[in-house]
């Protein structure tokens, strides 16, 4: 083996490194930027990757996102509900009587009401409606339904509970405190997610080329010991 051979076949090795390494580091830093990028509420991303702001009579709640579109404000379609909406903010509730549960669409349900036989174990709420049980019933709120007392797991509803939780008034406050908890928790889960597929690429990036470096230094370093042996005869 000539030294021209042995350079040309070392140089080779490197040029490949040396372009492989290029490569994977503008992709990671393309992949990171992309991933990386979010919003706050009242705005929305744009398809140049920069944060705009809603538009009139559209709004975003969320905040840390990555839509690319804000939402329309609902339009108001019965004199039973009342809207309040701006770019970060949407408000639906009912009049007494009526409640409403889907979600961000304006409509309002009537509230049920108990038949005499009956007793309310859930009262009717801004966003969710009455629940009733027969008297002689308890109700299982694992299951959703009303038993019977000998069919009752510890964590059915008995009277003296009921009592208590209407004494203590499930608030709609409270429903949104526990609902905004878990959304909160949802969103930091998939955040820590994504921030650990974002690792994973940069950390793969960087250890694929210096598995090649290694791979061609070793390369050469049989080539040099041959070249060595050859000469050396």
């Amino acid at each position: 083996m000539t030294i021209n051979k042995f350079y040309a076949h070392y140089g080779r090795h490197v040029r490949e490194a040396f372009i492989f390494i290029i490569s994977c580091i503008l992709i990671s830093s393309f992949l990171y930027e992309v991933s990386g990028a979010s919003c706050s509420a009242g705005q929305y991303l744009h398809s140049n990757g920069t944060c705009q702001a809603c538009p009139s009579n559209s709004y975003m709640k969320e905040k840390n996102h990555t839509a690319d579109f804000c939402r329309q404000c609902p339009f108001k379609s019965s004199e039973l509900v009342t809207i309040i909406c701006n770019t970060t903010y949407l408000s639906i509730e009912c009049i007494p009587g009526y409640f409403h549960s889907n979600g961000d669409t304006p409509m309002c349900q009537k509230c049920t009401k108990c038949s005499p036989w009956q007793r309310f174990v859930v009262e009717c709420g801004s966003n969710h409606d009455a629940i009733c049980c027969n008297k002689s019933k308890v109700y299982n709120e694992t299951s959703g339904q009303c038993e019977n007392q000998w069919n009752a797991s510890p964590f059915i509803r008995n009277d003296s509970l009921f009592s208590t939780i209407l004494t203590l008034n499930w608030s709609t406050t409270a429903m949104e405190t526990i609902s905004t908890e878990s959304v909160r928790f949802k969103k930091s889960t998939r955040d820590n997610t994504k921030g650990i597929g974002q690792e994973g690429i940069i950390l793969l990036c960087l250890i694929l080329p210096f598995s090649v470096i290694i791979w061609s230094l070793a390369d050469c370093l049989w080539c040099l010991r041959i070249y060595h042996l050859l000469t050396k005869d």
